[in-house]
Order: C-alpha cells, then sequence, then structure tokens
C-alpha cells in the first residue's frame, strides 16, 4: 500500500531568503522575479509586472499562501532617467511590520537594475516620515504649496528656531519670484524640520509633498541600504 503524506503535499515548501535576485525582462525594463523577502511575521514573495502600460507596473508581495500582504504601483521612466513612485498599500493587518519597506527596498532594486538616477514621489502627509527615514528628501520645484507649508510651520510653532526660519523664509520669497536658490533654500529646510520631527516624534505639516532619493544619495549611504536588504533577508547590495 503506498502511504501518502498529506502534510508534505498540502505545506508549501519554505521561502529560501538570499537567494540571487532573479528578473524578467519586457520591453527595455527589468522586474523582479519571485524574490523571497522577510518581515516581521514571516517570508513572503515579491513579484513586479506591467499593468496598464509598458511604463506603469505593480510589485506584489504575498504570503507563503499566496495572501496579498501590500504592493506598490509605480512608473518606470527608463526614458527620463528616473522611477516614479505613485502608491504604496499595505493590508491593515500587517502595517507597521516592515512590509512598506520591502516594498521600498524591491523600488530600489529595480532603480538599481534599470541603470536610473533617482526615485521621485509625491508624499502624503501621513508617510513624508516614512519616506524621510527612507533616505528620501522634499524637492518642491514649484512655488504653489510653499507659503502654505510655511505658514502652517510658523503657526504650528512646535520648535521656535524652525518657526523662526520658517517666518524669515516667508517674508523672503513673498517680495520676490522664487528663483532655484529660494526652492533650495525650502528644501533643505523642510529636510531638517522633517528630521526634527522625527528625532522628537512630532507630526510634520499637512501638505503632500514632492520627495526625492538620487543615486548619489543612495551610494554615499551604502551601508544603511545594504544593512536593510539583510535584515529582509534579500541578497542584493547597492
Amino acid at each position: 500500500m503506498i502511504k501518502f503524506n498529506l502534510f508534505n503535499i498540502f505545506t508549501p515548501k519554505p521561502l529560501q531568503l538570499f537567494k540571487p535576485v532573479q528578473f524578467h525582462h519586457y520591453n527595455g525594463r527589468y522586474y523582479i522575479d519571485r524574490l523571497p523577502a522577510r518581515f516581521e511575521n514571516g517570508t513572503g514573495l515579491l513579484t513586479a509586472y506591467v499593468t496598464d502600460s509598458e511604463r506603469s507596473c505593480r510589485t506584489e508581495f504575498k504570503s507563503q499562501k499566496n495572501k496579498k500582504l501590500g504592493y506598490h504601483d509605480y512608473k518606470l521612466l527608463v526614458n527620463c532617467g528616473f522611477l516614479e513612485g505613485d502608491y504604496i498599500e499595505v493590508d491593515k493587518h500587517v502595517r507597521n511590520k516592515g512590509i512598506g519597506e520591502v516594498l521600498k527596498l524591491a523600488s530600489l532594486i529595480e532603480m538599481k537594475k534599470n541603470n536610473l538616477d533617482k526615485m521621485t514621489l509625491y508624499s502624503l502627509p501621513q508617510a513624508i516620515k516614512f519616506h524621510a527615514k527612507f533616505g528620501f528628501v522634499p524637492d518642491i520645484n514649484s512655488t504653489a504649496p510653499i507659503p502654505l507649508i510655511l505658514s502652517e510651520i510658523k503657526e504650528t510653532n512646535l520648535f521656535k528656531d524652525l518657526s523662526a526660519q520658517a517666518s524669515g523664509l516667508l517674508d523672503s520669497i513673498s517680495a520676490e519670484f522664487i528663483n532655484y536658490n529660494n526652492l533650495e533654500k525650502v528644501n533643505n529646510f523642510l529636510t531638517q524640520y522633517i528630521n526634527r520631527c522625527i528625532s522628537e516624534n512630532k507630526p510634520v505639516f499637512n501638505k503632500k509633498i514632492c520627495m526625492v532619493l538620487t543615486k548619489d544619495r543612495i551610494n554615499s549611504n551604502a551601508d544603511f541600504y545594504n544593512n536593510l536588504f539583510e535584515k529582509h533577508g534579500i541578497n542584493f547590495k547597492v
């Protein structure tokens, strides 16, 4: 009589962490292909694919039982040299377990594999600190939101020194056109403000902002990202 071990038949094999990263290639772009990664509750599988156009794509992170844990929609703009992040969603039952971080690392892998110069996104207020911890910095390139953000920082007055700086920036930009140098000053100031909010566990402002992570910033902070890859069981280095 032949005996079957039903446990072995219906139990999926454990995913192997630190496997070499595999890609599939489509229309001049490289996408992650079935990459195991670790999160706080266990191990899942990353897979990326094209969605509604040749530039638009999604990375999904699923459990070993094929349950969707989270996804990231984005665009690989290879002709422009950057990855444009759009939307990250993590299942409410597994939030704050490192899944958002895993999805960001997947984007970094595809950015490097496709030889792109930067990763950009338009962050909701509640996600600004998450992106800043990952290395993104403000990249406001339009004058419209600046007075609103600076006014909020000034009026909220969480930090007296930074509120005074916001007031000074408001005075300077109201008197003249906001040129490149002024934009750079504002972005540097907002970086300082966000980092202070992170270190003192305070909320940031209630406005969406553009943020960017450049290849140079990644390379200069390589140890930080490589430690994250190690933490999540991913065989990749920047």
